[in-house]
């Protein structure tokens, strides 16, 4: 089978083929040079891009083969996209805001939802609706609504351990109730010991308990 000199029907289909994929190539490429290689041109000048980066994006800018060429055109489709995308966001996102204001689609997440029953602001029965809308089964809604429950800081827990373990088990009082880091804790630990103001040191100066 040769495309040069073609002798049966599809021989002559497959050449002719080739030839109108190679035009069309040939084609897209004039046509879409002059925009695409000046943006092309400013990616490859970032001076932190590495080499092995520019040497590959170099190749597009005077495609050697169909291969190449094709690629190039994918990558111009894809910063042509992405160029389009970005000036029209804004007018996407005032039709969006359009589309809202007339829709008044947005409810009450299921976190709201258990946020205003806790509240008291809101009956059970359209707190399981919200917790419906949300997606959550019925065995999960104690589990969220326990889930966003205020808690103690972890300063707050560090003064616990420290008066109901004792000051001498600090980390066992807080390992209680809370899954704390060990390299973190040392940190809470430090920050939370108590300091002395500067009334307090000057009594202890007069006091004689410490000097100067």
């Amino acid at each position: 089978m040769s495309l040069d000199s073609p002798i049966t029907y599809a021989e002559w289909y497959w050449k002719h083929s080739v030839d109108a994929q190679n035009k069309y190539f040939e084609d897209a490429e004039k046509d879409l040079a002059g925009m695409f290689r000046p943006i092309l041109k400013d990616v490859i000048a970032v001076e932190d891009l590495p080499d092995g980066y520019k040497s590959f994006l170099q190749e597009f800018l005077e495609p050697t083969s169909q291969t190449t060429g094709a690629v190039g055109m994918r990558f111009a489709s894809e910063i042509a996209d992405s160029i389009v995308s970005g000036a029209i966001s804004p007018i996407v996102r005032v039709a969006n805001q359009a589309m809202e204001y007339n829709m008044l689609s947005n409810i009450l997440t299921a976190g709201q939802a258990a946020t205003l029953y806790r509240r008291k602001r809101i009956e059970p029965e359209l707190y399981e609706t919200y917790m419906k809308y949300g997606g959550y089964p019925k065995e999960q809604y104690d589990k969220l609504y326990r889930a966003i429950e205020p808690f103690p800081s972890i300063p707050d827990l560090i003064m616990y351990g420290r008066y109901q373990a004792g000051f001498d088990n600090v980390w066992g009082g807080v390992a209680e109730v809370y899954d704390i880091d060990t390299e973190d804790y040392k940190i809470w630990e430090w920050l939370g010991r108590q300091r002395l103001n500067t009334i307090q040191v000057q009594s202890l100066l007069k006091r004689g308990t410490i000097d100067e």
